[in-house]
């Protein structure tokens, strides 16, 4: 929080939220490709279905992280209001452009945090209803649920077009602010901006509806700029905490009925969907929930809220890290890949001695 007497070099801020994101890509692109290469030619189960699901939101997350390296979203606060924008030009790309990749960014976000909903379904119907995994999930169910995510994804777009579009007064409201801390023009860059109350103190409501349409959506992040999507968000994410409950009691009253390994499976999967909701929630979510209605208590004040949603790069990582060490089976598929290359090494190893051995037998007879 800074105070508007305060005098701040925010290109450090800039270069900190580069940073975070390309290592946030570059840890993103080693962990998921791991994890496709672990699940589709080493990973052997009996839920190969699942993890078709499993690699979708893999790619999904790690199209957001790519696209989040390539177009640098920038998110400001400024007393009641706030914005996205763009200064980077992908491949020397026009100002429309960029903001077309803004779209398709908050897009791929909604789209993400929707096919999560599909997962924790899934995990859901398999432990209570089993039979009607196939009915839901099976064969080429796959792609209404891909459908699915990816309408959520271009709603959200369309909200942030709808109602986080510039007008005159958002304009006004922003331009010196940016162009004082920022040396752009507002009609220079690729901007949505989201302002509380208008100049006579009245709520905008069209604004308003931005926010609450985000804060329904999902409940999770971003600025208020990506808040058309909060009807459906909240829904989303009640269905995840719903599903996510009767998951745990069914597995406690499940314990006669299931053999060992099946009740050990479902708690790991269990496992990986709470914690693929409770640490983006934690560490990311939250404190950009409270930082999104910050205008509405018009304080005098400005920060550049984008360091703290940059971070969001790393949660892919996060997420194939996180079903890499609790499912066994992965952690089986390393540690037989290890051993593989150990067994490879030494087997050379032991053929290049045996090799010096007989060159040195033949000198000395």
């Amino acid at each position: 929080m800074f105070l508007n007497s305060t005098v701040i070099d925010f290109s450090k801020w800039l270069t900190i939220s580069r940073v975070i994101a390309s290592v946030g890509f570059y840890s993103t692109l080693v962990s998921v490709a791991i994890f496709l290469v672990l699940t589709v030619f080493y990973v052997r189960t009996n839920y190969d279905n699942y993890k078709r699901y499993m690699i979708v939101f893999s790619l999904l997350g790690f199209c957001l992280a790519a696209i989040e390296a390539a177009v640098n979203p920038v998110f400001h606060s400024y007393n009641a209001g706030f914005v996205m924008f763009s200064l980077a030009h992908p491949f020397n790309a026009s100002t429309e452009f960029a903001f077309t990749l803004l779209l398709i960014y908050t897009g791929f976000y909604a789209a993400t945090i929707s096919f999560l909903t599909a997962q924790f379904l899934y995990r859901y119907l398999a432990i209570v209803h089993p039979q009607l995994i196939p009915v839901f999930f099976g064969g080429w169910k796959i792609v209404i649920w891909i459908s699915y995510a990816c309408y959520f994804g271009v709603q959200w777009a369309l909200g942030v077009i709808i109602f986080a579009a510039l007008d005159d007064f958002s304009i006004d409201y922003m331009q010196n602010e940016i162009f004082e801390y920022y040396g752009k023009r507002i009609e220079e860059i690729a901007m949505c901006a989201v302002v509380a109350y208008d100049k006579n103190h009245f709520l905008r409501w069209f604004n308003f509806m931005c926010i609450l349409n985000m804060t329904l959506i999902m409940v999770h992040f971003e600025n208020s700029l990506k808040s058309s999507m909060k009807l459906f968000q909240m829904i989303q994410y009640g269905l995840i905490m719903t599903f996510g409950w009767r998951m745990s009691v069914t597995i406690r009253n499940a314990v006669s009925q299931l053999s060992p390994s099946m009740i050990r499976l479902h708690t790991q999967f269990f496992k990986v969907l709470v914690l693929q909701i409770l640490v983006p929630t934690v560490t990311l979510f939250m404190p950009v929930f409270v930082l999104m209605y910050t205008p509405f208590f018009n304080l005098q004040l400005r920060f550049p809220s984008g360091v703290m949603l940059s971070a969001f790069s790393f949660f892919p990582a996060m997420d194939a890290l996180i079903v890499m060490y609790i499912l066994t089976d992965y952690r089986v598929a390393v540690k037989r890949i290890f051993e593989g290359i150990t067994n490879t090494v030494n087997g050379s190893m032991r053929i290049s001695n045996v090799a010096n051995s007989t060159q040195l037998s033949r000198w000395t007879t």
